[in-house]
C-alpha cells in the first residue's frame, strides 16, 4: 500500500481499524533529539508524535538494525507523506501552519532510533559531500574530511596586476568539529548506526589518528580537516565515515591499505604543492618522522619547485594578464594555479600498487614506456603513428614499473634505492593547464587522438574523462579516485 497523500481522515481509519493505535501520543519539542529502542514500539503500529506548528520545521531521524517507516500528516490540509530514509538516515523540511503527527511504523528488528526537530535546520543529516582518500602505505592513510570553508579569491586588475603570492592561506578561526570513524569494511552497518555511536566510536578497534590539521588541498573545493591514521593493518579494506558536530555524517570512503613490502613513505602539507599528499619515491623521512611535509622534504626538491614555479610566474607575467585579456573565461591567475598543479605531479612522482582485485598486466609497461618526463616536453611534428585498430582494452590504472636502477622520472629526485611502480599523471592535469594559459607560451600536452602511445608513456590516458579507452569529456575532467579507493592517475 502506498501512503503518500492519504487524505487524513482515511489514515485515520486504517491505523484504527487495521493497524491499532498504541495508546497515547508522544511529543516532540524544537531542539530536541529523542532516543529510544524498538522494543518500545509496536510492531505493525501507528506509534505517534505530535508535532507543533511552524513555518519551517525539519525532522530528522536515524535508526540502526531495525526497519521502519515514517509518516507525517498536515493538520492543516489532512495529506500524509512518507518521510524517506536511506541507509538509516532520513530527513523532512516543510510548513505546518497548524501542527502535525509524525507516524512511526516498526517493520521488526532489535535496535535503536533517534527523532530530531529544529526550525533550524536537520539535527541530523547525511552529508551531500564526500571524504577524500589522500594516499595509504601498509599501515597508514592520509584521509580528508568533507570541505566545510571554500576560500574567498579574488583577480587583481589593471594597473596593478599582479599575479598572486603562492604561499599558505589563512585557515578559518572556526571550524566544524569533526570525528574520524574508521572501521575494516567487513564489518558491514548502517549510517543510522554510525551516527548514533560516534560519540563512543572514534577509530573503531584499529589505527589511531596522530595528527590532523586544517589543509587546502585545493581552493575550488575549500577547506578540508587532513588527518594522518596509522596503526593500521596492510592490505585491509577500511571504510571511513567523518561526523560533523555530532549530527552530520559523511561516507563511507573505502579504500586498502598497501602490502607489507610498499616502502615509499607518505608527503603531504607542502605549501608549494598543497595538492601533494600521496606515496613518493623517497628514503624514509628522519626519526621520529614518520611521514614527509615541509619541515623535513630534501631541500633540493622544494628549492627546485619554487624557483621553477617563480621562473614560470616571470615569463607569465609578460602577456596580457592587465588591461587585456587573452582569454574571455581564462586569467594568468588560472594559468598560474593550473600550471602550479601539473608541475607538482612532475615533480612528486606518486607511487603506487596495484589493488588485490586487479590483474597483472595493470601494472605492466614495456621498455619504450620507462622513459623520464621532461618538463616543456614537446613532440616533433614529424611524428606520426598510424591509428589503432584493434578494440580497446579496458581502462586500468596507470602504473608504470620503474627498477632500482632507472633514473628518476622527476628533475628533483635522486633514484630510488628500490624497484617501485609509479602511478602516472593524468593527462587531463596537464591538458587543463593547456586550456588555462595563453597559446604563445608554448605548453603543450601530448594529443590523444593519433598519438595516444606516445601520450602513455608519461600520462594516465583515458580514465577520467571517460570510462573506455580514448574517451574525452570536452575539456571537463573527471576524477582521479573514486569513493571505493580506486585511484587511476595522478591528479594532483
Amino acid at each position: 500500500m502506498h501512503w503518500n497523500f492519504l487524505p487524513r481522515t482515511l489514515l485515520f481509519y486504517l491505523f484504527t481499524v487495521g493497524i491499532p493505535l498504541i495508546a497515547g501520543q508522544g511529543t516532540l519539542t524544537l531542539g530536541s533529539l529523542v532516543s529510544f529502542t524498538s522494543q518500545t514500539l509496536n510492531v505493525n503500529s501507528n506509534n505517534t508524535f505530535s508535532l507543533p506548528n511552524g513555518s519551517n520545521l525539519t525532522i530528522s531521524v536515524s535508526i540502526c538494525s531495525f526497519t521502519a517507516r515514517f509518516f507525517i500528516t498536515n493538520n492543516s490540509d489532512s495529506t500524509t507523506i512518507n518521510m524517506p530514509v536511506t541507509d538509516g538516515v532520513g530527513v523532512f523540511s516543510g510548513r505546518l501552519e497548524q501542527g502535525g503527527v509524525l507516524s512511526v511504523e516498526s517493520e521488526g528488528g532489535s535496535g535503536t532510533v533517534q527523532l530530531g526537530l529544529s526550525e533550524k535546520g536537520p539535527l541530523q543529516e547525511h552529508l551531500a559531500n564526500f571524504p577524500v582518500l589522500g594516499d595509504t602505505t601498509s599501515n597508514q592513510a592520509l584521509l580528508f574530511s568533507p570541505p566545510y570553508a571554500p576560500q574567498p579569491s579574488s583577480e587583481p586588475t589593471y594597473p596593478n596586476y599582479t599575479l598572486p603570492v603562492l604561499t599558505p592561506a589563512t585557515a578559518p578561526s572556526s571550524t566544524p568539529n569533526f570525528t574520524l570513524v574508521l572501521l575494516p569494511s567487513s564489518v558491514k552497518t548502517q549510517l543510522g548506526c554510525v551516527l548514533q555511536n560516534s560519540t563512543t566510536t572514534v577509530t573503531g578497534s584499529q589505527g589511531n589518528v596522530v595528527n590532523r590539521t586544517q589543509w587546502l588541498r585545493d581552493a575550488r573545493e575549500g577547506w578540508r580537516e587532513q588527518l594522518l591514521v596509522d596503526g593500521l593493518l596492510p592490505q585491509t579494506n577500511y571504510s571511513a565515515f567523518f561526523i560533523q558536530d555530532g549530527k552530520k555524517i559523511s561516507g563511507p570512503a573505502y579504500f586498502v591499505t598497501k602490502s607489507s613490502a610498499f616502502s615509499c613513505p607518505l608527503a603531504a602539507s607542502l605549501p608549494f604543492c598543497p595538492g601533494v599528499s600521496y606515496a613518493v619515491p623517497l628514503p624514509p623521512p628522519p626519526a621520529p618522522s614518520t611521514t614527509y611535509d615541509a619541515s623535513n622534504i630534501p631541500q633540493n626538491v622544494s628549492d627546485g619547485v619554487t624557483e621553477h614555479m617563480a621562473n614560470f610566474t616571470i615569463s607569465l607575467t609578460t602577456f596580457a594578464c592587465g588591461r587585456d585579456f587573452y582569454s574571455p573565461i581564462k586569467t594568468c591567475s588560472d594559468c598560474q594555479r593550473e600550471y602550479r598543479k601539473w608541475l607538482c605531479t612532475i615533480a612528486f612522482p606518486r607511487c603506487g600498487e596495484a589493488g588485490p582485485s586487479s590483474t597483472s598486466s595493470t601494472s605492466s609497461a614495456s621498455t619504450s614506456q620507462k622513459r623520464r618526463h621532461h618538463l616543456f616536453a614537446r613532440l616533433a611534428d614529424t611524428l606520426s603513428l598510424a591509428k589503432r585498430k584493434d578494440p580497446p582494452p579496458p581502462a586500468v590504472s596507470a602504473l608504470a614499473p620503474v627498477p632500482d636502477t632507472a633514473t628518476s622520472r622527476s628533475p628533483f629526485f635522486a633514484p630510488f634505492n628500490a624497484s617501485y611502480n609509479v602511478l602516472l599523471p593524468c593527462i587531463e592535469t596537464c591538458q587543463a593547464t593547456d586550456r588555462a594559459c595563453p597559446y604563445s607560451l608554448g605548453f603543450k600536452c601530448p594529443p590523444t587522438s593519433r598519438f595516444i602511445d606516445i601520450a602513455k608513456q608519461s600520462y594516465g590516458v583515458g580514465i577520467v574523462d571517460g570510462t573506455g579507452h580514448n574517451q574525452e569529456r570536452l575539456g571537463f575532467a573527471g576524477t582521479s579516485v573514486d569513493t571505493w579507493g580506486n585511484i587511476w592517475c595522478n591528479g594532483g
